[in-house]
C-alpha cells in the first residue's frame, strides 16, 4: 500500500535557495583567491569579480575576510568530523590520535599552504578579540 506523502516536509523557499547559492559562489570564489595570493594578500573585490557579485553581496554574507575563512576552517572541521567514529569510547589519547590522523588525512587532500594561512588568520584574529574584552 502507497505510503502518504509527509505532510511535515517543507520546500526551501526559492528566495532562500538564491542565498544559499550565492553565498556557496562567494566560498568557492574566496577559496581559489586564497589559494592564488594566499590568506594575507587576498582582495575581497577579485572574490566578488571571480563569483560574478556586487561587493556589497559579499558583505551581505560575510562581514569580514576573516568570516569568509572562518567558513571554510568549518567546512574543513566538518570533513574531519566525518572520519571520527563518534560511537568510539576511546580513551582521550586514542581519540587524539584519531583526530590528528583524520586531519592529516584532509590535510594530504587541501593545500596544505592554504590552511595554515587560514589558521593562522583565524587565530590571530580570535587573540585581537580576546585582547578587546
Amino acid at each position: 500500500m502507497p505510503q502518504a506523502a509527509d505532510s511535515t516536509a517543507v520546500e526551501t523557499p526559492p528566495r532562500e535557495l538564491k542565498r544559499q547559492a550565492t553565498r556557496d559562489k562567494l566560498t568557492v570564489a574566496a577559496l581559489a583567491e586564497f589559494r592564488r595570493e594566499g590568506v594575507a594578500g587576498a582582495q575581497i573585490e577579485n572574490i566578488v569579480r571571480t563569483a560574478g557579485v556586487a561587493r556589497g553581496t559579499f558583505y551581505l554574507h560575510f562581514p569580514t575576510r576573516e568570516h569568509v575563512l572562518l567558513e571554510l576552517l568549518m567546512d574543513y572541521q566538518r570533513q574531519v568530523a566525518g572520519q571520527l567514529d563518534s560511537s568510539s569510547r576511546a580513551e582521550p589519547k586514542a581519540f587524539l590520535r584519531q583526530v590528528v590522523h583524520a586531519m592529516v588525512e584532509c590535510l594530504s587532500r587541501e593545500d596544505r599552504e592554504l590552511l595554515r594561512g587560514m589558521f593562522v588568520a583565524v587565530f590571530r584574529h580570535t587573540a585581537e578579540l580576546a585582547d578587546k574584552e
